[in-house]
C-alpha cells in the first residue's frame, strides 16, 4: 500500500482524479469527498488484459487406481478419487 501524502494536493483535484479512475474502471461509485477520492486512487485497479495469460490453470483431479484425470462429468466414486470403472475392475 502507498504511503503517500496527500496533504499538499487540493480536494478539488483529488475528486476529479477519483471521478476520472472511476470513469476509466467503469465503476458507477460516488467520489464526493475528500476521503472517498482517496480511498479511490488507492484502490480501484484497472482489470486485466483479456489478451494475457492469467496463470490461471484448472484443478485435475487424478484416479487413485489408474491416475488418470477424472474430469467434470464422468462417473466416479463418492469421494470423487476413483472413476466408476476402476472402481469395479479393482473390485473383481
Amino acid at each position: 500500500m502507498s504511503n503517500t501524502d496527500y496533504a499538499s494536493i487540493p480536494t478539488s483535484a483529488l475528486v476529479a482524479l477519483g471521478v476520472l479512475i472511476l470513469k476509466r474502471a467503469r465503476l458507477s461509485l460516488l467520489c464526493t469527498s475528500r476521503e472517498q477520492a482517496i480511498a479511490i486512487i488507492r484502490g480501484v485497479r484497472p482489470a486485466p488484459s483479456r489478451r494475457l495469460p492469467h496463470g490461471i490453470k484448472p484443478r485435475i483431479t487424478r484416479c487413485t487406481q489408474c491416475h488418470g484425470a477424472i474430469e467434470v462429468g464422468t462417473p466416479c466414486d463418492a469421494l470423487g478419487k476413483r472413476h466408476i470403472d476402476c472402481e469395479a475392475t479393482h473390485a473383481r
